[in-house]
């Protein structure tokens, strides 16, 4: 995080909107790397993501409640952008997560169906193939 010296006139911003400005960025390009399957980059992003909200929490416990200010609302509007974004790779995430899991049944035999006295076998449901996008 660069922080910018303070200036006579402007008072220095309070370190969690440069924190969070950092985990908007790297929320983006986790992003980017879940879409092109980078798995190397997408570890170093979650790796880089703990260490900024590690940041996060040691300056909120360290600081006094100030309610007030254009610094607060700044830093209100960058936290609902991070938990909008995270919610979205999340999305992401847990439909990949989905898709493989199903992939992974198609791996598997399939038990058998039930047989009725007629002597027709009723297939077992899930046992159909469909494509899922995310």
């Amino acid at each position: 995080m660069k922080e910018k010296p303070p200036s006579p006139t402007r008072p220095a911003r309070p370190p969690e909107i440069g924190l969070y400005e950092d985990l908007l960025e790297c929320l983006e390009q986790e992003w980017q790397a879940l879409i092109k399957s980078q798995e190397d980059a997408i570890l170093a992003l979650a790796a880089r993501k703990e260490q900024i909200l590690g940041e996060i929490l040691r300056v909120r416990d360290q600081k006094t409640p100030n309610p007030g200010g254009p610094d607060q609302e700044l830093l209100r509007h960058l936290k609902r952008q991070a938990a909008t974004i995270q919610a979205r790779n999340h999305r992401l995430i847990a439909t990949a997560l989905e898709t493989i899991q199903d992939f992974l049944g198609y791996l598997q035999s399939a038990p058998p169906g039930i047989y009725h006295a007629a002597g027709k076998v009723e297939a077992t449901p899930g046992n159909s193939f469909f494509h899922r996008q995310a």
